[in-house]
């Protein structure tokens, strides 16, 4: 990372960005007045307003469709690319990210673009790269999505190529993806070799892109241990396999009153009164799509045991642990008597025979798993309704598998 980068550069060990303030209603989904509007003067006013606080980074989310529901969740967006150009001109000290996702653009006219940005930033411009994800709205380029760890293979060609474009000019190109004659992008970015990198992949094929291309790997966990011990393996990961140093950025949300007692009455009328539960449930269903394709990378034993997780994957309309309330249609979930750990990448299946008394309507097998990080573990005798209400969990935090001991 250059200096020239605040991300890079910046004396707090602890850097600090705004996440979704390109898109309608932010990251909240709810109809409580007051939300994101997604209007110019509007961003404008927050990129300042940050960076008088001196905060580091402004993230855009890449949205080119909504979540339905009441609001329509995220229906309304900035496209992120010109988007950061604009707030590149408006600003003068903060970094400034762009998320594309790599089967909408083409790597000859990104690099261009993305080094232009960087030029009116003056060094301040940052790339997240999106492999994939909403089938829907990769679609509507006329495109369809590739198998989950082949799109981490188009990613990393896609990178490669821009790599190239930024520090070489004619060059020949020629992968499986891409065929480039005579290579030329001028004028380099201003940060040198290139801009500052993200990526948010946490499968094995994710973490190993980030590991490879990326200066932050954008991470997630259910709490702060197993977060602690997930960024940790990023880290470990980039360091071993490519002798590189990894740092890792993760979300957090904040809700400002005058007293705690204030900041959680407000949290529970934009959540448990305003929120917008039709448009989450539809994101989880993006995610429980996501999660049934993604057992076909796995092979042998460990293909088995996903074929048997994923049957247990909630539909859109599942009730996940608890009952509905049919006056807005929000499941309230109760607490299950699950305990949440952590997963090494390896884990292996054993069958033994169970009760089927003890465990109506259940595969009579038992599955057990190696401890360590990376997945999120379900260590309880669970019942089917707390399982779907673990693989919903599960799936909220970017995609990751549960796994059950019973």
């Amino acid at each position: 990372m250059t200096s020239s980068n605040p991300i890079a550069g910046s004396p707090n060990r602890l850097k600090l960005g705004v996440f979704g303030l390109n898109v309608s209603s932010g990251c909240a989904m709810t109809s409580a007045p007051d939300t994101l509007k997604i209007e110019w003067d509007e961003s404008v006013r927050i990129a300042r307003a940050a960076e008088a606080a001196g905060i580091e980074a402004l993230v855009p989310v890449a949205r080119w469709r909504g979540f339905g529901g009441v609001t329509n969740f995220n229906h309304r967006s900035f496209e992120t690319l010109t988007w950061a150009a604009g707030l590149a001109a408006a600003t003068e000290r903060i970094g400034i990210f762009a998320t594309v996702h790599v089967p909408t653009v083409r790597p000859v006219r990104a690099a261009k673009e993305i080094a232009t940005i960087d030029h009116i930033s003056r060094g301040r411009f940052a790339l997240n790269i999106v492999a994939g994800w909403n089938e829907p709205e990769i679609r509507m380029f006329g495109v369809s999505q590739r198998e989950h760890d082949q799109r981490y293979a188009y990613a990393d060609e896609f990178t490669t190529l821009l790599k190239r474009l930024w520090t070489e000019n004619g060059f020949d190109f020629s992968g499986d993806f891409f065929k480039v004659p005579g290579a030329y992008s001028e004028p380099k970015p201003v940060q040198r070799p290139w801009p500052l990198i993200m990526s948010a992949g946490n499968s094995p094929a994710g973490r190993d892109f980030a590991a490879r291309h990326a200066d932050l790997n954008f991470a997630l966990g259910p709490d702060l241990t197993t977060l602690a011990a997930t960024c940790a393996d990023i880290k470990r990961l980039a360091r071993e396999r490519y002798g590189r140093a990894l740092s890792v950025f993760t979300m957090g949300y904040v809700v400002c009153r005058e007293t705690e007692r204030e900041a959680l009455r407000y949290r529970d009328y934009y959540v448990k009164e305003k929120g917008d539960f039709a448009a989450a449930h539809n994101l989880l269903d993006v995610d429980s799509q996501f999660a049934e394709r993604a057992w076909r990378s796995i092979q042998g034993d460990d293909r088995k045991l996903h074929r048997w997780l994923l049957r247990l994957a909630p539909g859109r309309n599942a009730r996940a642990g608890g009952r509905r309330n049919d006056r807005d249609g929000a499941r309230r979930i109760r607490r299950p008597h699950t305990q949440l750990g952590r997963l090494r990448r390896g884990y292996r299946a054993v069958s033994r025979p169970a009760s089927p008394a003890a465990h109506p309507g259940r595969p009579a097998r038992r599955v057990e798993t190696l401890a360590g990080a990376g997945d999120l573990l379900v260590h309880a005798d669970a019942d089917a309704k707390t399982l779907r209400w673990a693989t919903s969990f599960a799936h909220t935090q970017r995609k990751q598998i549960v796994y059950r001991l019973t």
